[in-house]
């Protein structure tokens, strides 16, 4: 009688832990990958905000400094103040930067109207003058500037 040689259709251990040792490294460096992905993703939707929240305070910046023709904009000890000198009433208008917040106050006489927090984590704000022209430089928490002229 003749003998067949059986082949064995299993795995070995050597070939097992092989195997289990090279799925765990893909699965490793997967997850290393997607918390990467994460966490730029994170950065850029954070930075995405902060450029919205700066167009939207030049928008209202805009609209405060041209609200009315007849106004006068000076540059006081690092803040811009808007003097509106009209018949009936005398409104100052004041922005400021106080505890990382750009923030605006209205004022009627000695009275104050309203305050308006314009812009919220701001490193550093600063207010140039040159010539006749006055210069708005605000530095954001990523480090970026934004320099506008008024």
């Amino acid at each position: 009688m003749k003998y067949k040689f059986r082949k064995k259709h299993a795995f070995t251990l050597i070939e097992s832990i092989v195997y289990i040792f090279l799925t765990s490294i893909v699965f490793l460096e997967l997850i290393t990958c997607l918390f990467s992905f994460y966490a730029s993703y994170i950065e850029i939707r954070n930075r995405s905000i902060n450029e919205n929240n700066m167009r939207n305070f030049y928008t209202s910046l805009d609209y405060i400094l041209h609200e009315n023709h007849n106004e006068v904009i000076k540059k006081e000890s690092n803040s811009i103040v808007i003097y509106k000198d009209s018949e009936d009433d005398y409104i100052v208008k004041s922005i400021k930067f106080y505890d990382n917040t750009v923030v605006a106050k209205y004022t009627k006489g000695k009275s104050t109207l309203a305050i308006n927090n314009m812009l919220y984590n701001i490193k550093d704000f600063e207010v140039v003058e040159k010539d006749k022209l006055i210069y708005l430089i605000i530095t954001d928490m990523y480090g970026k500037e934004y320099i506008r002229c008024l």
